[in-house]
């Protein structure tokens, strides 16, 4: 999943058209992307579950002829299982990661729609 195709599905549900030759073009940077052990369930000295927590950071600038006239830092976070097998953890992780820029595109595109 990619921020970009996040951003392109957001602005086709709000009904905006993509043009190369438009006034304004948003730009975003992906910051950071970190995963962090929200919590563990110990059985018999092992791990049974854990759950993780995916955040992503992503800075965005509005420029508008070439000039920024809108800019913001937004972190979104997801939640997620670890799974027993690192395949399935890796999927839990990229549905976690989706949704959280399904999030973000939301967001941003929401607070920049009077520009």
């Amino acid at each position: 999943m990619v921020l970009a195709d996040s951003l392109r599905r957001e602005a086709g549900r709000r009904g905006l058209k993509l043009d190369a030759a438009a006034r304004n073009l948003l730009e975003a940077q992906l910051v950071k992307v970190e995963t962090l052990v929200d919590a563990a369930t110990l059985v018999g000295g092992r791990y049974s579950s854990r759950l993780q927590r995916l955040l992503v950071r992503v800075d965005f600038r509005l420029h508008r002829e070439g000039r920024v006239v809108w800019e913001k830092r937004l972190e979104e976070g997801e939640s997620y299982l670890a799974a027993p097998d690192l395949r399935g953890t890796e999927a839990n992780r990229q549905a976690a990661l989706s949704a959280a820029l399904e999030r973000l595109a939301e967001d941003v595109l929401g607070q920049i729609a009077g520009f």
